[in-house]
């Protein structure tokens, strides 16, 4: 017998009790995550179907909340309009001091003038800071939009441990009463 059959068979077996040993807890470990992830999403859910029945029931509590989302879609344009002056701030200072200094690469204007480190820097952070808070705010108000409007769509397609059918026809009710005949 050859030399690669015994390196061979020293080496599967330990490999093959290790893997034996190691995979069921790993195996374990991932349906535990697994399940920790669903009543996660359940939780996530259900919270959204109480938020839109708040809304739903007190119109004035969603006015408040397109209000504050509107207060940060300006706190975001803020922020990303800031980058941008940084950027428009830093971008002539840069061609200016690299005729100025004859500077072939663009690192030595920042040792020549460091101020302009910052705001080079400081532009394109808050621009994707403000972009990143846009996007989140847009969507944020788009899907609980969607949900107030379309409700019982919406509520068709939870499953039914996170539905509450009595509150929801209560709270169809109050909306009933609240409105006007249109008849």
């Amino acid at each position: 017998m050859s030399g690669e059959f015994w390196w061979t068979l020293v080496l599967s077996v330990p490999v093959g009790i290790g893997t034996g040993l190691a995979v069921p807890p790993l195996q374990r470990w991932y349906k535990h995550r697994h399940k920790t992830r669903q009543i996660r999403h359940l939780e996530d859910q259900r919270d959204e179907y109480y938020e839109t029945l708040v809304f739903l029931r007190n119109p004035e509590k969603f006015s408040q909340f397109l209000i504050l989302c509107a207060m940060r879609l300006i706190i975001a344009a803020f922020f990303a309009l800031c980058g941008l002056q940084f950027f428009a701030i830093a971008a002539p200072e840069v061609r200016q001091a690299r005729q100025e200094f004859h500077i072939v690469q663009g690192i030595g204007v920042f040792r020549a003038k460091p101020a302009l480190l910052v705001f080079a820097l400081a532009g394109p952070v808050f621009s994707t800071l403000g972009i990143g808070l846009l996007s989140s705010v847009f969507r944020l108000v788009r899907a609980q939009t969607k949900r107030v409007d379309n409700f019982d769509s919406y509520a068709e397609t939870l499953p039914p441990e996170v539905r509450n059918k009595g509150i929801e026809q209560m709270v169809k009710d109050e909306i009933k009463h609240r409105l006007p005949n249109t008849r």
